[in-house]
């Protein structure tokens, strides 16, 4: 069984780590900034995380409905694919991690049917809920940093 296990190790990182049973098979760290407009990113790039696409794109995976959720530009993919494989008489559904580093890009394929749907719609739950708590605290700091006379 596949799990994704999300851990906040700094005030501004985010880490999720893929399992197989008890093996790692893959992780990735998300470290948080803003744009000049105050808008989250994840990425050198500034390509801004939308929370709402990020809740619809685990809602199509709960509906096992095919799509895409990217903490980067097309350029240099960084984030989920969930695919559908038409190779067989019932189709095969996969849930994508693709992270690129650098000059590298590795993809993590984890399959999901009806009986792993809940769990890893529950794991990316989870994901989604630490992106906000951190975009949400980070936010409560750096206007405590720009306005310090208004600190209550």
């Amino acid at each position: 069984m596949y799990n994704i296990d999300t851990i906040s190790i700094e005030e501004d990182k985010i880490q999720i780590k893929i399992f197989y049973e008890k093996l790692s098979i893959g992780s990735k760290t998300f470290e948080l900034n803003f744009n000049e407009n105050k808008k989250p990113t994840f990425v050198e790039s500034g390509y801004e995380y939308s929370a709402i696409e990020f809740d619809s794109f685990i809602k199509n995976i709960e509906s096992l409905t095919p799509d895409m959720f990217s903490f980067d530009d097309q350029d240099r993919f960084d984030g989920f694919m969930f695919i559908k494989s038409e190779t067989k008489t019932n189709p095969d559904y996969y849930l994508v991690l693709k992270i690129a580093v650098e000059l590298s890009n590795v993809s993590i394929y984890i399959r999901v049917d009806e009986t792993s749907v809940k769990g890893i719609t529950h794991d990316l739950r989870s994901f989604y809920n630490i992106i906000n708590n951190t975009i949400e605290s980070q936010l409560k700091y750096t206007e405590t940093l720009e306005n310090p006379d208004k600190i209550e």
